[in-house]
């Protein structure tokens, strides 16, 4: 082995203290989250889609490009394509903006997460996975179509589960090139004989499966009495200092809005939007006061009302202090751009 891989392999091993852990987080922006469009051709019963208070509407090509371009700036990292809510195979133009940040050498992985109902819209399953995609993930509404239609709410699955097909045999044919997970919304623990069958076919076309009958709450949008059959809520995590995703990255969107929380800001909650990609650059709104007091709220247990109700909530320092954390950590340090990474040296 040589001294590099060796020397690599002793950092992934090392401990990171907490004061550096948060320090390389803080850096710049781990991943970019792009909410292209808020719109959904699903409505489902988990989901807080059906109570999103903001307007609906599809990302301009001049805000993705001022973003991207900012991002990559800043010396890059990840890319998600996933809304807050929404499905990104509704936006007509998801594949070429893919293509766009995939054409960018600092941007190192891209991923979404979709219903795939809509994976003709986006040109099939070659296009899609061709585009750059690093990984995607797949939301299948149980395993048979009563399942699928009282969770999602609509009579998709014969058409869901042939899309799904098409893809993983069409990932299989390409040699594998994106990361498949499926997760299976489920009403109860136990597939059945019938549906461990197909869960066998899912991971028999190379896809890793997740199935599940444990659900979100949406920052207290979504309430139990909402969740169809022996559905219920997983168990929130014990408290353990700011969440993830106040250090993880930003989430712009489909308005060019940035808020802090691309993972369940469903309706651009005032204590979670940063600020305006049309009034102050991605940097500013990374470095800024609102973004800074956020962190600092968590920091003393002040978190605001919706995030303390979030059942979605996960330590940073409990998320980053494995192997793979310090490794996103680490290369953060290492992708910044040049002059940001003048600035950040030791003085």
């Amino acid at each position: 082995m040589s001294h590099s891989l060796l020397s690599d392999a002793f950092q992934m091993l090392r401990p990171l203290p907490a004061t550096e852990a948060y320090r390389l987080a803080t850096l710049k922006p781990m991943v970019l989250g792009f909410e292209t469009t808020n719109v959904c051709n699903a409505d489902c019963a988990f989901c807080a889609y059906g109570r999103m208070t903001r307007p609906k509407g599809t990302m301009s090509e001049g805000t993705f490009r001022s973003a991207l371009g900012q991002y990559t700036a800043l010396g890059g990292g990840e890319i998600c394509f996933t809304p807050v809510v929404g499905d990104p195979l509704l936006d007509p133009d998801l594949v070429s903006r893919i293509r766009s940040a995939r054409a960018e050498k600092s941007i190192r992985a891209i991923e979404l997460f979709t219903n795939l109902i809509a994976l003709d819209r986006a040109g099939g399953p070659g296009p899609l996975l061709g585009s750059g995609l690093t990984r995607i993930g797949v939301s299948l509404g149980g395993l048979d179509g009563k399942t699928y239609e009282t969770l999602f709410r609509r009579e998709r699955f014969a058409q869901v589960w042939e899309n799904l097909e098409r893809l993983l045999t069409e990932n299989v044919r390409g040699g594998h090139r994106v990361s498949v997970t499926v997760y299976v919304r489920a009403l109860e623990a136990s597939p059945g004989p019938d549906g461990e069958a197909r869960l066998r076919r899912l991971r028999d076309l190379g896809a890793r499966v997740v199935h599940s009958a444990r659900y979100d709450n949406w920052g207290g949008i979504v309430a139990q009495a909402d969740l169809p059959g022996a559905a219920r809520f997983h168990a929130p995590k014990p408290f353990d200092g700011p969440c993830r995703e106040l250090y993880k990255g930003l989430h712009v969107l489909w308005d060019g809005r940035v808020t802090a929380c691309g993972c369940r800001d469903v309706n651009g909650d005032p204590d979670l939007v940063l600020g305006d990609l049309a009034r102050e650059p991605l940097d500013a709104i990374w470095r800024g006061v609102r973004l800074a007091t956020l962190r600092e709220r968590f920091a003393r247990d002040d978190r605001p009302s919706f995030c303390r109700a979030c059942l979605k909530y996960n330590g940073f320092l409990s998320t980053y202090g494995g192997p793979d954390g310090r490794r996103a950590l680490r290369a953060n340090g290492r992708g910044l751009a040049p002059q940001r990474a003048r600035d950040a040296a030791p003085r």
